[in-house]
């Protein structure tokens, strides 16, 4: 019996405080952050994952989510192969030996054949987080509730604001 009890309190103690902790749905702010984007919903800044969590519940904004995807693998690795050609080039010539300059041009053009992938990254995120708010219903502004305690003639006064 002492078992029952103690799962009954603990459903009602999870169904009471459940909604004080969900997820409250809001514009998803975009704000430029050196050469990238950063997302905040909120007011608190959220990364990939937070971004995905948020966009998941909206399809189409989802799926440009996903196109986006696409477009950083192949970023990436570009990026990735052209910054180790042109580091394993300036690492030799640091070290002494004759450095081999055709690899490092290589490696440059890697890195610059990164950016249109890059960018269109960027876009497909900026068009995710568009659609998402484009179909989100505006958050009611909730009033907030004043207390105000002051000195009046006859005594003490508290005035509630609502």
């Amino acid at each position: 019996m002492k078992n029952l009890y103690k799962l009954l309190s603990t459903i009602l103690i999870l169904v009471f405080t459940g909604p004080l902790y969900a997820q409250s749905t809001g514009v998803v702010m975009v704000r430029k952050k050196g050469i990238s984007f950063a997302y905040y919903l909120n007011g608190q800044q959220l990364d990939k994952n937070g971004l995905h969590y948020v966009l998941q519940s909206n399809a189409a904004a989802n799926d440009a989510l996903r196109l986006s995807q696409r477009n950083a693998i192949p970023a990436k690795t570009l990026a990735f192969a052209g910054s180790f050609l042109v580091g394993y080039s300036a690492g030799t010539h640091l070290v002494g030996s004759k450095p081999n300059w055709a690899l490092a041009g290589a490696g440059a053009g890697f890195v610059a054949l990164s950016f249109p992938f890059w960018r269109a990254k960027m876009r497909q995120e900026q068009r995710a987080v568009y659609l998402y708010n484009s179909q989100t219903p505006p958050a009611i502004a909730k009033k907030k509730l004043l207390y105000q305690l002051d000195y009046a003639p006859t005594g003490a006064k508290l005035s509630l604001t609502f």
